[in-house]
């Protein structure tokens, strides 16, 4: 059930976007074919400032990635919504919550060893929608690989959890999933979940699809364990 903070901050971000006026400036308005929520503010004010093909208000836009927010009014499905310190309301009253693995500012660190081959991550929040990750795979007599980037949740993140299957106790877990895209349609996702049966302990894996790369499969890599 939504809060009644949500609720107010629902009710006055409709009442903003129901009351607005067009702009003077053609400058002013977005451009033609432009899907990116166009909150802003009124510079030296601090008020919020929605351009009229806008259906939402987001606090602080700075906390979200671009890609996240250029695809969160397609996501919402023509839903009016407000998004504020990683809280997304939406019409009707819908809450939902982005990811807080790890917490915002902090970073976590994963290993694992199997068969020969070590693998070591480190992930930290960049903002509420995104992490830098350090990815090392070390194989037996091998030079250590290691990439970096930054990682992101969709903008449909509130549309179902993902899940994976612990290998101790053959039960789902539910998991955030961060992925980066590369040219050539590559891709390196990391899925980080607590497994209710080992304690709530942090579990994490990383699938990558990007044969330029040359990492080793990683896919049935079991879980990393937080260090």
């Amino acid at each position: 059930m939504a809060s009644r903070y949500s609720v107010w901050l629902l009710a006055f971000a409709m009442c903003l976007l129901g009351c607005q006026q067009k702009p003077q400036d053609p400058k002013a308005a977005a451009p033609s074919g432009s899907d990116t929520t166009t909150t802003d503010f009124v510079a030296g004010t601090g008020s919020p400032k929605n351009d009229s093909s806008s259906q939402g208000m987001v606090v602080d836009r700075a906390q979200y990635s671009r890609n996240f927010l250029a695809g969160l009014d397609r996501a919402t499905e023509g839903k009016r919504y407000v998004l504020d310190r990683g809280v997304l309301v939406m019409e009707g009253n819908d809450t939902a919550r982005l990811p807080s693995i790890p917490a915002f500012g902090g970073m976590i660190r994963l290993e694992r060893e199997n068969e020969g081959t070590l693998v070591r991550l480190e992930v930290t929040r960049k903002n509420w929608t995104a992490v830098e990750y350090r990815l090392e795979v070390v194989a037996s007599g091998k030079e250590p690989q290691v990439e970096t980037g930054i990682a992101e949740i969709p903008a449909t993140f509130f549309l179902g959890a993902e899940s994976d299957e612990s290998e101790s106790s053959g039960e789902s877990y539910f998991v955030e999933e961060y992925t980066e895209t590369r040219p050539d349609d590559c891709t390196l996702s990391l899925r980080l979940g607590r497994e209710s049966e080992s304690d709530g302990a942090l579990l994490g894996r990383v699938v990558v699809n990007c044969p330029s790369l040359k990492l080793p499969d990683l896919s049935a890599f079991p879980a990393l364990f937080q260090k």
